[in-house]
């Protein structure tokens, strides 16, 4: 927690956002024709995958499992990068994520259903189509819970513009059990890694078009059945200065401790949250006439 910004150079622009292996020893990084493997402590190119128009990569937290999604969905074996498995059946796969178990992959299609993948002596995929508010929202992003009993859902209806929601579907009852309305929307998902609270932004596109993003991050907690807090992202610095900051993407730290959330409009800023002292501790200016995307966090290997 030490807030220091450590930064280094690539020789190559990513094509899509790149994304950091569980122990944060490894870049994935997609291209125009291939994802780039780097190596961080040596910040030497290890490998290239040649797997063309990838959008999103995940990552299994025992680094097992690698997830690369675009117009098609591939899983490899990390250790020797083989194809175990490859669909090209829908139009897009997004948001992809693996349960901490490593047995379940969920991803997102940007449809009415969700979808997974379970991992034994076979790969077998599973879909559910999720009754939705009039049937008229689309799934943007899944998170199950420890258990796989409720489904985190960030939804978006396909007919209002920028109205959204953050939803939880139980397959015990098969149906949404909670939903809160959200407008601009656009935002995303990120549980704990002790699966205690599911947290959701709410910042829109900041399009001239739309209504005021919204400076709030909610956190829901799984056990209590209740948004427990609600974090207002306008900060007053010095008595002096407002400054509005509407939060896009966000991670927690593994040992659940803090919160970290990239704001817009211009990405180069980010707040960080104390998850346990309920309070913000810093924010920090990027700057420099970069944007950021996709932060994520890893524990240190020493």
């Amino acid at each position: 927690s030490s807030h220091i910004i450590d930064t280094f150079n690539i020789p190559f622009a990513p094509k899509w956002d790149f994304t950091v292996s569980a122990d944060g020893q490894y870049f994935y990084i997609p291209i125009l024709d291939n994802v780039i493997i780097v190596e961080v402590s040596s910040k030497q190119i290890i490998k290239e995958l040649p797997y063309s128009n990838v959008h999103e990569i995940a990552i299994s937290r025992d680094n097992s499992l690698i997830a690369l999604l675009g117009n098609e969905l591939h899983i490899l074996e990390a250790d020797n990068y083989s194809l175990i498995y490859f669909d090209s059946s829908f139009g897009g796969f997004y948001e992809g994520y693996f349960t901490a178990d490593h047995i379940n992959f969920y991803y997102s299609t940007k449809t009415s259903h969700v979808n997974w993948l379970t991992f034994g002596d076979s790969i077998e995929l599973k879909r559910k189509i999720i009754s939705t508010p009039e049937n008229k929202f689309t799934i943007e992003s899944i998170i199950p819970d420890k258990s796989g009993e409720l489904w985190f859902l960030y939804l978006k209806h396909y007919e209002i513009l920028y109205l959204y929601s953050f939803s939880i579907f139980s397959t015990e009852s098969d149906s949404l059990i909670f939903t809160d309305y959200l407008s601009p929307g656009a935002g995303h998902l990120s549980i704990t890694n002790d699966y205690k609270y599911i947290i959701y932004t709410n910042p829109g596109t900041i399009s001239q078009l739309e209504p005021e993003p919204s400076y709030e991050i909610k956190i829901y907690n799984i056990q209590g059945n209740q948004i427990e807090d609600i974090i207002n992202t306008i900060l007053i610095f010095d008595r002096k200065d407002t400054v509005k900051l509407p939060v896009d993407e966000i991670c927690t730290t593994p040992d659940n401790k803090w919160l970290i959330g990239l704001c817009k409009p211009f990405y180069d800023e980010i707040i960080i949250y104390d998850l346990k002292r309920k309070e913000i501790e810093n924010n920090i200016s990027l700057g420099g006439n970069r944007s950021f995307s996709k932060p994520s966090c890893q524990l240190r290997i020493k």
